[in-house]
């Protein structure tokens, strides 16, 4: 059950290294981005996740486990939440940088979840240790929203940027390691 969790995560690696990575180059090339667009991008991002969450359900085959049920009560919420915010933009888009830092939150609680599935010593505390720096970062995206901290919107841009691409170096290194270990198991079958 462990390994499924963790190969599911991988598979769907894709959409999050390339959300994350085009993220954080625009936050910190275009500050002006984190009140004008991050907030349409993030809202994208929950459609699209519970989408791909609902597809997965459906497609899978077999016996259904109490982690598929879970994950399409996750979808459903996802897309209800990016419903919401469409729905509501016009008052929400003020707070867009809490989206973000509220993403990054979750997204930090997740990829700890997945690093504790992960395999091997060394692989699942790097990931560990990357998925606790992305949930700091979404707190510090957080806390700059609520006081701008240091540097204005500018230091915000910054921090949301950063954060955003240690995200996406997570799912990349995920994704890798997934990718690994498929290899290494190939090899080990082909000598038996």
């Amino acid at each position: 059950m462990k390994s499924l969790r963790y190969e599911r995560f991988a598979g769907f690696s894709i959409p999050r290294i390339l959300f994350f990575s085009i993220m954080g180059i625009i936050l910190l090339a275009i500050p002006s981005f984190v009140l004008n667009g991050a907030f349409y991008a993030v809202v994208g991002y929950l459609v699209l996740a519970g989408i791909f969450g609902l597809v997965y359900f459906i497609r899978s085959k077999g016996e259904k486990h109490l982690l598929n049920y879970a994950s399409v009560a996750v979808s459903v919420i996802l897309i209800l939440f990016g419903i919401c915010g469409v729905v509501f933009s016009r008052y929400l888009v003020n707070v867009s940088p809490l989206y973000l830092g509220a993403l990054l939150l979750i997204e930090g609680v997740d990829y700890f979840s997945v690093a504790l599935c992960s395999s091997g010593g060394l692989r699942r505390s790097f990931l560990i240790i990357l998925s606790v720096i992305v949930f700091l970062g979404g707190m510090g995206v957080i806390v700059f929203t609520l006081g701008f901290g240091i540097d204005g919107l500018s230091g915000l841009a910054k921090v949301s940027g950063a954060s955003s691409i240690l995200s996406c170096v997570y799912a990349l290194a995920a994704y890798l390691f997934s990718k690994g270990n498929a290899v290494r198991h190939l090899g080990s079958e082909e000598r038996v």
